[in-house]
């Protein structure tokens, strides 16, 4: 079922993919920065081999884990303009959505990270109790302001993720945004039973010395995997999205009826 909610100025469009059963244990997706024009990130590129994250959120559905999928303010079908902050807050008016649903269990919610999706979703269960299992791929161990922001500005503007005209009223504050969600800050506070860091060894966007970086100051439970020739781009790596999956089926394999 597609939805909409509310995140301060902007609405944000996802959809729910539930299980079978009642409160199951949850997936909540975040998915990375577009790299082209804008478009709906529900759909797949049918220039490269991989999956949507519809049919990426059916598959986890159908192991047992209901599964959300979402775009961030300013990306696909959602309003706004983007600014990392606001994907924060994104991610948080989800998560308030989720826990109302019946079919899940509130007490087994996770999410899942994919590039600057990861780095939101550190961000966001580090300062929550409430998150069961914690997954990012791919994701940078540090984001820092950009040193020209109108540049930056710019770029999204092009890929039409910002589209408001005057948005940021002030480029230097909104690049600061890059430093309040810079994993370096609080990793190591999450608080998740279960985490899971995993990076290809081939992925020439944020090499995979970034998953070593992260580790360092991750809690010490945390979880790694490389995986050897995969590249940054999640839907493209049918390696990556069977490990993701193979490690949430092992953690609730003795909870779930499927």
């Amino acid at each position: 079922m597609e939805f909409s909610i509310a995140s301060g100025v902007a609405m944000i469009k996802g959809a729910f993919y539930p299980a079978v059963g009642a409160h199951s244990p949850c997936m909540i997706i975040c998915h990375g920065m577009p790299a082209g024009p804008k478009s709906s990130e529900f759909a797949k590129d049918d220039l490269i081999a991989e999956l949507s994250y519809a049919e990426i959120a059916q598959l986890f559905a159908d192991l047992g884990i209901a599964t959300v999928i979402f775009n961030f303010r300013g990306t696909g079908l959602s309003t706004g303009d983007y600014h990392p902050l606001g994907g924060v807050a994104d991610l948080e008016s989800v998560l308030a959505w989720v826990v109302t649903r019946p079919e899940v269990d509130p007490e087994r919610i996770g999410i899942m990270g994919s590039s600057m999706g990861g780095v939101i979703a550190l961000k966001v269960a580090s300062s929550r109790e409430d998150i069961r299992f914690l997954i990012s791929y791919a994701s940078p161990s540090s984001t820092t302001s950009p040193a020209d922001p109108l540049v930056h500005i710019e770029r999204y503007r092009s890929l039409g993720i910002i589209t408001t005209p005057g948005f940021p009223d002030d480029p230097e504050v909104w690049s600061k945004e890059y430093d309040a969600i810079n994993p370096v800050y609080h990793i190591d506070k999450i608080n998740s039973s279960h985490i899971l860091l995993v990076h290809g060894d081939a992925d020439d966007v944020v090499p995979v010395q970034a998953l070593y970086d992260l580790a360092g100051i991750a809690p010490a439970h945390t979880e790694l995997r490389v995986i050897e020739g995969a590249g940054h781009r999640f839907r493209s790596e049918p390696r990556a999205i069977e490990v993701i999956s193979s490690w949430v089926d092992g953690i609730f394999s003795d909870e779930l009826t499927v």
